[in-house]
């Protein structure tokens, strides 16, 4: 588990989203932006590489609930959030999402663990707050 939390922390970074909506940096109760922009890379992976489509719902399920968490805590247009998922689970030029033996190791490494990765998003998720970025995992 631990180094699918760091790989994890790698992959996602986007302090300066948090910092353009004025949002705080830390929230021990759970960092929703981290968890979002996690969720958008596996729902992607499951949909367009493993075609899992167990995963892709459930995973599908969590990402709509962080647009609906994100919609009710700052007001942001879908718009925006369509475009912070295409950010998160965009690659450098050259690279193949479906290619990626990092992104890959995360998908399987949230398949082992989806029970304790589920509940603790869901925790995350159940009170309202501005959605912040840390702590990533």
């Amino acid at each position: 588990m631990r180094r699918f939390v760091s790989i994890a922390a790698v992959v996602l970074s986007m302090p300066a989203y948090a910092e353009s909506q004025e949002i705080p940096h830390m929230d021990d109760r759970g960092a929703v932006l981290c968890s979002y922009a996690f969720t958008a890379v596996m729902e992607k992976y499951a949909r367009q590489c493993a075609q899992d489509n167990e995963a892709q719902e459930w995973l599908g399920d969590l990402l709509n609930r962080h647009r609906d968490f994100v919609r009710r805590n700052i007001p942001v247009p879908d718009a925006e959030l369509d475009a912070f998922e295409i950010e998160q689970t965009s690659l450098p030029n050259g690279y193949k999402f479906c290619d990626a033996p990092d992104i890959s190791e995360m998908f399987e490494a949230t398949l082992e663990h989806q029970k304790e990765f589920r509940a603790k998003i869901e925790e995350s998720l159940s009170f309202d707050r501005k959605p912040v970025w840390n702590p990533c995992f």
